[in-house]
């Protein structure tokens, strides 16, 4: 009689395996899903003569229509800004914005010596629905005569 017992839960078992992996193999079988993941890098060109110098705000800035920047990736998607130093060549590197330099100035101090003046420049940027704009804003306020140099910023959007 056990003999029979173990022979019957043997087969009982095999089946319940087999049923599992049948199972398995046809049941649920999902579709797969278009892949919803988009990335693009955008350089953004700030030639020295297009910064422009906004007096509300005391701060230079360039203005840049993006638009890939759409509602949607405005509210569920990913915007990041660095600004690229030598580029073009094998030694490229990008700094994250916001980004922080310690600048030096040496200005003529009137009685025919010079002056060092030490300030902070501040690059970050703003973004909206299919625009970005670039900021540097000096520490001090303390501007040289001319425009700041011309900078390549890279844009990185994933949605």
């Amino acid at each position: 009689m056990r003999n029979k017992s173990k022979f019957f839960m043997k087969k009982v078992s095999f089946l319940f395996v087999f049923a599992a992996l049948l199972l398995g193999f046809t049941g649920c079988k999902e579709e797969p899903t278009p892949c919803q993941f988009n990335k693009k890098t955008i350089d953004l060109v700030v030639d020295q003569k297009n910064w422009a110098f906004d007096n509300d705000n005391n701060q230079f800035y360039c203005h840049f229509d993006i638009e890939e920047l759409t509602a949607n990736v405005y509210n569920y998607g990913e915007v990041s800004i660095s600004r690229e130093f030598n580029s073009g060549t094998k030694d490229a590197y990008q700094v994250a914005l916001p980004m922080s330099q310690y600048m030096v100035e040496t200005v003529d101090d009137g009685n025919g010596g010079t002056n060092e003046i030490y300030y902070t420049r501040h690059i970050d940027y703003r973004v909206g629905i299919g625009y970005v704009e670039i900021q540097l804003t000096n520490s001090d306020y303390f501007y040289e005569a001319e425009n700041p140099e011309s900078m390549i910023f890279r844009m990185q959007l994933t949605y």
